[in-house]
């Protein structure tokens, strides 16, 4: 996170986390809603909130080659029982999960690991899933990286919205095991995970 002279906060791809006056201390994880923008990206160095990585070891750092590492998955769901099915799931294959309650704190997770691929929420508090889309469709270092949206009946009404922001289709709640990992495996591969290496008696 950096403070530029104007007093604002912004991240590395230039989203604005909020500003610092007299009469109001920002606190983490407590975004300025009503202050959010988007800008170029600036380098700079935060660290995000409210999020939960797994096997963190694989976040610190992007391989330049994709296929010398492990894929990384961000769920993106304020409902603790998606994110853990998201686990579940996954557990048997050799990939990292990072999670995020709404929008705003994936697109700052996405500062310490850029996800292979995102499964997003619609409906979350702070910020949705259209939003954050519509945000990294903008920012030409998030705008490739697919995404499944997972969705619910109510959702009807912004299906072709989401459909023209670029999807990689969506997964309608509540969603199956074996359809999620079907959803998944047809955007990234999995391998199997590597069994635990016994420590030497």
């Amino acid at each position: 996170m950096a403070k530029h002279d104007s007093g604002d906060y912004w991240n590395s791809f230039g989203i604005r986390w909020g500003k610092r006056n007299s009469s109001t201390k920002l606190r983490p994880g407590t975004p300025n809603r009503g202050a959010l923008r988007i800008r170029s990206p600036v380098h700079t160095e935060s660290l995000p909130f409210g999020i939960e990585a797994h096997n963190p070891r694989t976040l610190k750092t992007k391989s330049p080659s994709a296929a010398a590492r492990r894929p990384i998955l961000l769920a993106v769901d304020d409902a603790k029982g998606m994110r853990l099915l998201v686990q579940r799931v996954l557990a048997p294959f050799d990939c990292a999960i990072v999670e995020a309650t709404n929008g705003y704190n994936a697109l700052f997770a996405m500062e310490r690991a850029m996800p292979d691929l995102i499964l997003l929420d619609v409906n979350m508090p702070i910020m949705g899933g259209l939003e954050m889309l519509t945000l990294m469709r903008a920012n030409p270092t998030l705008k490739t990286i697919p995404v499944i949206m997972l969705t619910s009946p109510a959702d009807r009404s912004i299906m072709a919205q989401l459909a023209a922001l670029g999807t990689h289709g969506h997964l309608m709640k509540p969603i199956a095991p074996d359809a999620l990992l079907e959803k998944v495996r047809s955007v990234i591969v999995l391998s199997p995970a590597k069994p635990a290496v016994e420590p030497p008696v």
